[in-house]
């Protein structure tokens, strides 16, 4: 693994030529926020490219190969390609998990990449709500199940002006994604 201050944008741009280079800094200016000691591979980044692009993205890669990555780095490199520093206006990640134990893990690897995540369940507190709707969450994971619970819809929908959907004409909006493992 190469060294923190050795993963930089200039070696990004560099290994990623093909790529608009405003966009590399960005990924990487992400990447170091979450203290990433590595550089991306070649798929994590065609994926995050094609995301912000606004088109539709599955990702179908061996297990350990950093689809969860790709994920957490969304929110972002999103923001940093709206150069959007305010924390009400930041993106937020929705991911929907079928096992509670892949929640708890997740959440755990998200704590260690420096990301705020919350589980969204039907007895969702208002101090949760009032978290969502403020930017303090990045992250919020569920299951189906909660997914489809009128508890947790009101509740997003109560954060409707943090979690607004990418728009296709516009890119580096505001983004929600659903990514089911």
């Amino acid at each position: 693994m190469a060294e923190a201050s050795k993963v930089s944008g200039k070696r990004y741009r560099r290994i990623f030529s093909e790529y608009d280079p405003v966009f590399i800094d960005k990924v990487s200016s992400a990447a170091l926020s979450c203290n990433l000691n590595f550089f991306l591979k070649k798929e994590q980044m065609q994926a995050l490219s094609e995301y912000v692009k606004g088109k539709d993205v599955v990702v179908n890669l061996p297990t350990g190969y950093g689809k969860s990555l790709i994920c957490s780095l969304c929110p972002q490199v999103c923001d940093n390609l709206r150069n959007d520093k305010s924390k009400k206006e930041r993106s937020m990640l929705l991911l929907i998990y079928p096992l509670t134990a892949l929640m708890d893990d997740q959440r755990l690897s998200l704590a260690q990449l420096g990301l705020s995540s919350l589980k969204l369940t039907p007895s969702v507190s208002e101090a949760d709500i009032s978290r969502i709707q403020s930017g303090d969450i990045q992250v919020i994971i569920l299951s189906p199940e909660s997914f489809e619970c009128v508890v947790v819809k009101r509740t997003l929908r109560k954060g409707a002006h943090s979690l607004c959907c990418h728009r296709r004409s516009t890119l580096y909006q505001r983004v929600v994604s659903i990514y089911i493992k």
